[in-house]
């Protein structure tokens, strides 16, 4: 009986280390996901800047008007 009951005590405490561990896990990848949200986020945001800087930019050369430049460098500050 005590083999069984020892048995039981260390089937446990496996189970008590992988629901810790399955919590770290969860926690990582949770942490992970945020920090990939973010960059996502940036990532976009760089690009949005881009495309606005160069429709612009375009504007400018195709009008020859040197007030369009406002936009590029409102876009900058």
């Amino acid at each position: 009986m005590k083999s069984f009951n020892s048995m039981l005590d260390n089937l446990q405490k496996l189970i008590g280390e992988v629901k810790n561990t399955t919590q770290e896990v969860i926690f990582s990848t949770d942490g992970m996901l945020q920090v990939t949200k973010r960059a996502s986020h940036i990532s976009r945001e760089v690009v949005h800047t881009y495309i606005c800087y160069l429709s612009c930019l375009l504007l400018l050369v195709s009008s020859n008007h040197l007030e369009t430049y406002s936009c590029i460098r409102d876009s900058n500050d």
